[in-house]
């Protein structure tokens, strides 16, 4: 995320550079500067494991700062729970939105409640048929959803989060999608969200560190007057995909495009860097090289996504 906005960043400050240019300028001072500033109110990261906190927080620091919203808690708990950053989320989140263009929005939440106030969430919950939640958790969260299961909750929980209109994307294992036997979870999704995109994934996704059969789900939570409508008369375009490869095998191991006799293809390709004279006039230096391709459709659905979205 901290690199996509920084990219955003560096073309708003020199929209008359190409990527080339663009690139060696991703790291002036400039740039540098509004990126942590953006970091340090926009962007936050909750987790349970304290020791990922910190490796989050590290990799936000060699990425350009903004480390100072990583917090360990129990999002399935919230705002509940004995983790050490609990009372720290809202005080943060209320100093967000006072540099945000929400800061007139009016939050149906109280200020020292950090629910009903985010943008954006990106999420790959845990599951698994040894993962469950605590029943004193569902109990005091008072969860609609009558689940163990911490992926089923995290569905409701991320609702919670969300202002109203805020999006959100989710990795979610295909039976929450499929099975006959969690058709009330899909119910209670279409109730309060609007389903903009499902992309399935070949198993090879998480492997070799988990074989899982999952898709990414992306939804956006209903306003008041969309949560009115009931969902046998809605009527709105979704967009799906089945991704059949994802660049490597289940071992990890790279794949490459091959050709139909099970070669590896080589595709002509311009490689472009900048250079510097004795004097410091800037050259264009190119060199004409033949690549491999990874053999992923993951590129390919978003330029498909992209396509649709402009056809909208």
């Amino acid at each position: 995320v901290l690199d996509h906005v920084r990219h955003k960043i560096a073309k708003n400050l020199y929209p008359e550079l190409d990527e080339l240019h663009l690139e060696a300028r991703l790291n002036t001072p400039e740039v540098n500067d509004l990126t942590r500033e953006y970091a340090e109110n926009m962007i936050f990261g909750f987790d349970f494991d304290p020791d990922l906190k910190k490796a989050a927080r590290m990799n936000m620091v060699m990425a350009g700062d903004g480390h100072s919203n990583i917090y360990n808690v129990n999002s399935l708990d919230y705002p509940h729970g004995d983790k050490p950053d609990v009372s720290r989320i809202a005080p943060a989140v209320m100093n967000s939105i006072r540099h945000s263009k929400d800061k007139d929005f009016n939050f149906s939440t109280a200020d020292d409640n950090a629910q009903g106030k985010f943008d954006m969430i990106f999420t790959n919950p845990p599951f698994g048929a040894k993962v469950e939640v605590d029943p004193a958790i569902i109990e005091r969260a008072n969860y609609e959803l009558q689940s163990n299961a911490p992926e089923v909750l995290f569905i409701e929980q991320c609702y919670r989060f969300l202002k109203p209109g805020g999006k959100m994307a989710i990795v979610l294992p295909d039976g929450i999608l499929g099975n006959p036997n969690m058709e009330q979870t899909r119910i209670w999704i279409l109730r309060h969200f609007k389903l903009l995109a499902s992309v399935d994934l070949p198993v090879e996704t998480f492997l070799p560190q988990v074989g899982v059969q999952a898709s990414l789900l992306f939804l956006q939570k209903k306003t008041s007057a969309e949560a009115l409508v009931p969902i046998e008369e809605e009527d709105y375009d979704v967009f799906m995909a089945i991704v059949e490869k994802v660049g490597k095998d289940r071992r990890g191991t790279p794949i490459y495009e091959k050709d139909d006799d099970g070669a590896e293809l080589l595709f002509p390709h311009t490689k472009e860097w900048l250079s510097y004279t004795e004097s410091g006039r800037e050259i264009v230096r190119r060199r004409s090289e033949r690549i491999k391709h990874l053999d992923d459709d993951l590129p390919k659905v978003v330029k498909a996504y992209q396509a649709y979205k402009e056809d909208k």
